[in-house]
């Protein structure tokens, strides 16, 4: 009896759920504790199948529930738990600065957690529970989406290794060649020297007399691709108020009606907007006017000028004048007007820093901003420039604002950045055109009249090589408002990334004036082999940073 007994119980263990020594349960024919839990019936007081909890039982909310505190109960269908009476965690109100400084992160709380609202130039990570800055000036470790690297020398003669950036491949740590620096025309010239005077400080002269419209004389020039000096015949073909126009004899010279138009814009119009807000022209000769000659001059330049004239050389013209090239001329005002608006400023700037104040000159890409800014205020927004900027290669291998080559293979994108640099100072300090004419007389002519400009006007704190800096951020993000833009003013837009394509290396000089832009994925490290001058930035383009919160731990 005892023995069927037994069997009897072995074989119910078989047809229906039993419980091993350890509480488990088993089902069918499964060996006593195998770790498989069996679908059970709510209420029998084990979790088993596809149950969350017995009823009765209670869990922390903050186990069930993101950011929140209390106790929470389970669902009578053993489903989940019950955090109807859990209470939110105010994780803005437990931990004061959460997002950061409120004077730019505002931490607001939601039913998940919190998130930052951010301000001031600070921008939330990617998973919005930090405020960062845009701009990551601080190191070693730089966040963004871009690198940019900037030399703030402002002196574009001196160069510094910029360190290990982020590219494959080594460079030759070799300088860059230098180049001694042009004249301000860009044509081989003398020295100046301290015995040397202007012509009508040299000697006594006679005033040169108006010639007669067919006149002809031998007037020297140079060959801009040689600068050899030769002299051609030149005719007198129209005399203004306040300039006389000469054409090259060879090849035909310029007609009449074409030359008044010319005059006549430069008479009415030009002459009065560059004597007023650059400075006044010179008059070696004692005439009056400016000499203006028509005359094929070899290279890609639409013109020249020279102080070279203004001095008593046998070779010279002894003649406050400036060369347009023929070709141009012949077109027309709408042409050539550009062209005298430009190099009539280079003779009103070369008056005022090497004849009135006797200097021996002045930093050429401190002149040729003052020359395409006189083109500005001829005709507005120079377009041309932008296009040279954005469609460059030099400028993506970090072409130097404050170095000048007239020999360079990409000499547009030197015109580009000058011009783009002078405005954006005009524009930040407030003070309209009268910034060009008080920098001229400005008693440095180099980085330091900058300097004192912007110290003056726009930020004590700032100076040439910072704003250099601000400058090519500016041309990046175009911000509305602040240093890092144009603040809205009409066509200075549409600026294209020059990202550095790693061309060889990731060590290498970069000039004063120069910068790189790089672009990134991941936070940057320094390696602490860059040189003096060398500064990184990292840059955010978006309204997010590409990385969390967590990435930010420990910096």
């Amino acid at each position: 009896m005892q023995k069927v007994l037994m069997m009897f119980l072995m074989i119910g263990c078989l047809l229906v759920a039993c419980d091993d020594a350890a509480g488990k349960k088993t089902v069918d024919n499964e060996a006593v504790g195998d770790t498989d839990v069996i679908a059970s019936a709510c209420g029998d007081g084990a979790v088993g199948g596809d149950e969350a909890c017995e009823p009765g039982d209670t869990a922390d909310c903050a186990e069930v529930t993101t950011g929140s505190t209390g106790t929470a109960t389970c669902w009578e269908d053993c489903s989940g738990w019950d955090t109807a009476t859990c209470k939110d965690t105010d994780e803005c109100a437990a931990t004061k600065d959460l997002c950061g400084d409120p004077d730019y992160a505002e931490c607001e709380n939601t039913d998940a957690g919190y998130r930052c609202i951010c301000t001031n130039g600070y921008i939330p990570t990617s998973d919005e529970l930090l405020c960062v800055p845009r701009y990551d000036f601080d190191g070693p470790i730089y966040h963004g989406d871009m690198l940019l690297v900037v030399n703030e020398e402002p002196n574009g003669e001196m160069s510094s290794i910029v360190g290990t950036l982020p590219q494959p491949g080594k460079m030759t740590k070799a300088a860059l060649p230098r180049t001694p620096q042009a004249a301000v025309s860009g044509l081989p010239r003398r020295p100046f020297t301290a015995v040397e005077r202007p012509l009508n400080r040299y000697r006594a002269i006679e005033p040169a007399l108006d010639p007669v419209v067919g006149d002809r004389t031998m007037l020297w020039t140079s060959d801009l691709n040689t600068g050899k000096r030769e002299q051609v015949e030149a005719e007198a073909v129209y005399v203004g108020e306040h300039c006389i126009m000469w054409s090259e004899v060879s090849g035909g010279v310029i007609a009449e009606s074409t030359a008044r138009g010319i005059a006549d814009e430069f008479d009415n119009t030009i002459f009065d907007l560059v004597t007023e807000n650059f400075y006044e022209p010179s008059d070696v000769d004692q005439n009056g006017k400016i000499s203006m000659f028509f005359v094929s001059m070899g290279g890609n330049a639409g013109g020249y000028f020279s102080p070279y004239e203004l001095y008593d050389y046998e070779d010279s013209n002894k003649a406050d004048m400036i060369f347009i090239e023929k070709m141009i001329g012949q077109f027309g005002a709408q042409y050539a007007s550009d062209v005298i608006a430009h190099e009539f400023e280079h003779l009103v700037h070369n008056n005022r820093d090497a004849l009135v104040e006797g200097k021996q000159n002045f930093l050429t890409w401190m002149a040729e901003g003052m020359s395409t800014s006189a083109e500005h205020v001829y005709r507005g927004f120079q377009r041309d420039y932008r296009n040279a900027y954005n469609d460059s290669d030099s400028v993506s291998e970090g072409l130097s604002v404050t170095y000048w080559d007239y020999n360079g293979s990409d000499i547009t994108a030197n015109y580009a950045l000058t011009y783009l640099f002078h405005q954006y100072i005009r524009i930040h300090s407030g003070q309209g055109n009268a910034f060009y004419r008080e920098l001229i007389e400005s008693p440095n002519n180099d980085h330091l009249d900058f300097d004192a400009y912007i110290q003056k006007y726009i930020d004590p704190e700032l100076d040439c090589g910072k704003m250099l800096t601000n400058f090519r951020i500016a041309l990046i993000m175009n911000e509305a408002t602040g240093l890092y833009g144009f603040k809205k003013e009409p066509s200075f837009t549409n600026f294209s990334k020059k990202y550095w394509q790693g061309n060889g290396g990731n060590e290498f000089y970069l000039r004063g004036g120069g910068a790189l832009q790089i672009a990134i994925d991941r936070p940057f490290k320094e390696k602490n082999d860059k040189e003096p001058g060398i500064r990184y930035i990292g840059i955010h383009l978006g309204d997010t940073a590409i990385d969390a919160a967590a990435d930010y731990a420990g910096e």
